[in-house]
């Protein structure tokens, strides 16, 4: 499982609380991933309940790289590409430190993943490609390529 922190209960609530999209119902780790702790959280606001991904960059990652990509998930949710939009938290920043580590929580997106896809499941990726590619054109930040 891509879990390699830890989290109890009481704390991932506080950690939930500080981006106020309502009551932690649910966080179960997410086994998909390989350098990153990663949970799928379920949250209830009045009647209506929410799925998120909650990040923890663990080690193999920059925190000075953080803006630029939960920035242009921004830009390009913006801009109508099917990707998550980043979740800030209560302070408006895109990702929180916690015990030196930095989180993230994003928009749950619903699908599954295709082991032997179609020529039109590709077609359709080269499409929402292309919109991501022309979407980025004018994002602002740069960053080099590591």
């Amino acid at each position: 499982m891509a879990v390699y922190t830890r989290l109890g209960a009481e704390e991932m609530a506080r950690i939930i609380d500080a981006f106020d999209v309502g009551t932690l119902i649910s966080a179960k780790g997410i086994a998909e991933g390989v350098s990153n702790s990663n949970w799928l959280v379920e949250t209830q606001r009045e009647s209506a309940t929410q799925r998120f991904i909650l990040t923890m960059y663990e080690n193999r990652v920059e925190i000075g790289d953080l803006p630029f990509f939960l920035d242009l998930l921004d830009h390009l949710a913006a801009r109508d590409c099917p990707v998550p939009r980043t979740i800030h938290d209560r302070d408006g920043a895109s990702y929180r430190m916690h015990d030196g580590k930095a989180l993230a929580l994003i928009e749950f997106l619903p699908g599954v993943s295709v082991s032997e896809p179609t020529a039109g499941q590709a077609r359709a990726v080269g499409a929402a490609l292309a919109q991501i590619h022309l979407a980025g054109a004018d994002f602002p930040m740069q960053r080099a390529n590591g």
